[in-house]
């Protein structure tokens, strides 16, 4: 990374050991208990234009091994330099080729169905979507059910239009094959992995 760029690369965690722990629990826990917003707290620097949810998370979960994708208005920012220089990822050059994909307030998520989403024998590599939306977009009412949750459960979240929704359901014909989401409001998070099943209403099958 060149001078110039490194003077641009915000700070990271203070404590970078015990600051991705306390973010990877919190990773888990919205695994765990899917569909239901949890604050992320953390103290890194986060870049202009970009969530400090999303930020915290691809801080402590990406490594020298994972290829990045970034949205076109997320290149537009220093969250490139700024995650490669603090985790080693690389940039993916397109999102089918994407380990962790980046989606920004101003963006559309591509289509699920075109990432990956690992095989039978390795599920783990299926592509890890995060979706940044603004603090102050309308909220959507969706129906969630599947493992960690005891029943269908009503859940308010923007980001997943009509279009994911559909594409979820097509690929949760194919489990253990699948895409992980992260809906991202700031600092909040909410995850949806994989084995959580989505809907438009209660009495839709899911």
């Amino acid at each position: 990374m060149s001078p110039r760029k490194l003077s641009r690369v915000d700070a990271g965690f203070s404590d970078e050991v015990s600051g991705s722990q306390a973010v990877f629990r919190c990773a888990l826990q919205a695994w765990s208990y899917p569909a239901q917003w949890l604050r992320l707290e953390h103290d890194a620097c986060v870049p202009a234009g970009c969530s400090k949810g999303a930020a915290g998370l691809l801080l402590a979960l990406l490594d020298a091994d994972c290829a990045l994708w970034l949205s076109p208005s997320l290149r537009n920012t220093t969250a490139l330099d700024w995650l490669q220089f603090h985790t080693g990822c690389s940039l993916a050059t397109s999102a089918e080729q994407a380990h962790f994909v980046w989606v920004g307030v101003e963006d559309s998520c591509p289509a699920l169905t075109e990432l990956g989403s690992g095989t039978d024998l390795a599920p783990q590599d299926g592509c890890t979507v995060l979706i940044d939306t603004p603090e102050n977009a309308p909220l959507t009412d969706l129906f969630a059910s599947g493992p960690g949750l005891k029943e269908t459960r009503r859940v308010s979240v923007s980001g997943i239009t009509p279009e994911l929704l559909a594409q979820r359901r097509h690929m949760h014909a194919r489990f253990p094959q699948g895409i992980d989401l992260y809906v991202c409001r700031n600092a909040d998070i909410m995850g949806l992995p994989r084995t959580t099943a989505l809907s438009a209403s209660a009495q839709e099958e899911v």
